[in-house]
């Protein structure tokens, strides 16, 4: 990924030309906004790219009361009975595989490549895409069982009372199923759930396709408006209906976003900017597993069903301070929210259980350092123009979400 990232960079810097100088020769005076490319507009008749390798870390999550948790403790701590495998139910009440002992902690690594032209000073056409690896890596554990295998199960004899694959410890069975055991009964088809492998994975590929506009309706020399919109093609392999850990890259939903985003100089080295984004998600079907509250769900419960994903709202705010022609550090704050998910059956299943703590939302901080090469250019120290900019965020408060921690080094060119 990073050996890829930068191929591209070096590709670009060989074809560079000139045409950005004759629509920059008051680069100099731009606002910091434009300066340092965190508004995306191109200049007039010039391409720009924009490249985001970017790493993505994760190892607590917020419940819905937004306490922070370890990433799976849903799954850790669990007593694995009857309310829960419900082949446990003949044993008895208190027939259990133990108690289980879960860690994940997730990864993800990627790039962004953002391109477009400026068809004016005012109007850029363009789009970016996504591109990435993400690593799920689990611990499974699990103690205090007192169900085990029963030796005198007979497989090619139809399960009963009598013939039951399991016994109670000291009943039958020598000792109690464990970690090994608790998988094959939730990945053997016999026993009725076929689940994958519960094991540390990776996935890889694209994300995201997105192509749209950015237009700048109103400006002075020390502030400007602009509107953004753009349509979404969910490319991301889905989240696979027989992992129960399964981390996707991508919600992989097409979707129709808009934003309007305001900057301004605000003297003595300050500029500010404000953003509000809303991404309206559209239906989709998805292969989906359907379980009551509580219950692993059978083979048997996979069904298709129509999704209709809440749609997102994003809001920015942001204070940069230039200390230099060229260096410029930001503060910024961002908080995004979405409402419940809907699923439906077309067999008249009761979905309900899976919109359960679908509503998210999360705020985050981020701090920037960015140095615009503009100047740097037109006095020909360098042979184009570039902007590089280093970002750090992290998450503060959330809830049903990921404490996501993230680094992004954006290198930004025109030709």
């Amino acid at each position: 990924m990073r050996l890829w990232s930068w191929s591209v960079l070096i590709g670009v810097c060989s074809i560079a030309g000139d045409a950005w100088a004759e629509a920059a020769p008051g680069a100099l005076q731009v606002p910091a906004a434009l300066k340092h490319g965190i508004v995306l507009l191109s200049p007039k008749h010039v391409w720009s790219l924009r490249v985001e390798p970017k790493h993505i870390s994760a190892d607590r999550w917020f419940d819905q009361a937004g306490r922070a948790h370890a990433l799976a403790y849903q799954a850790d701590g669990l007593k694995v009975d009857a309310s829960m495998l419900s082949a446990l139910a003949p044993l008895g009440a208190g027939a259990t595989l133990g108690t289980t002992e879960v860690s994940q902690r997730v990864a993800m690594q990627g790039a962004v490549v953002t391109y477009g032209y400026g068809l004016s000073a005012d109007l850029s056409l363009g789009g970016y895409f996504s591109y990435g690896k993400s690593e799920s890596k689990i611990s499974l554990g699990m103690s205090g069982g007192t169900v085990g295998w029963n030796p005198a199960f007979n497989a090619s004899q139809p399960t009963s009372q009598t013939n039951y694959p399991f016994a109670p410890v000291g009943a039958g069975a020598s000792e109690p199923l464990g970690v090994a055991g608790f998988e094959r009964l939730l990945t053997d088809p016999v026993f009725g759930y076929a689940y994958d492998s519960i094991q540390s994975e990776e996935h890889s590929g694209l994300g995201e396709l997105v192509f749209g506009f950015v237009w700048r309706f109103h400006h002075t020399d020390d502030q400007g408006l602009v509107l953004s919109g753009g349509w979404r093609q969910g490319v991301a392999d889905e989240d696979r209906a027989d992992d129960l850990f399964d981390v996707p890259l991508d919600d992989g939903s097409d979707d129709l976003m808009m934003q309007l985003e305001w900057y301004r100089e605000l003297g003595y080295g300050l500029d500010a900017r404000l953003l509000g984004k809303r991404t309206v998600q559209t239906t989709d079907t998805r292969t989906m597993r359907v379980a009551n509250t509580g219950l692993l769900a059978p083979v048997s419960a996979r069904e298709e069903l129509k999704r209709d994903l809440s749609d997102q709202w994003d809001y920015e705010a942001e204070l940069g301070y230039s200390w230099s022609t060229d260096w410029r550090t930001g503060i910024l704050w961002r908080r995004w929210q979405k409402e419940v998910d809907v699923y439906v059956s077309r067999v008249g299943t009761d979905t309900s259980a899976m919109s359960e703590h679908t509503n998210r939302e999360a705020n985050q901080w981020r701090l920037s350092l960015s140095w615009s090469g503009m100047s740097a250019y037109l006095a020909g120290v360098i042979p184009m123009p570039v902007i590089v900019r280093l970002e750090v965020q992290d998450t503060y408060q959330a809830r049903n979400a990921a404490d996501m921690r993230e680094t992004t080094l954006v290198t930004y060119m025109f030709f």
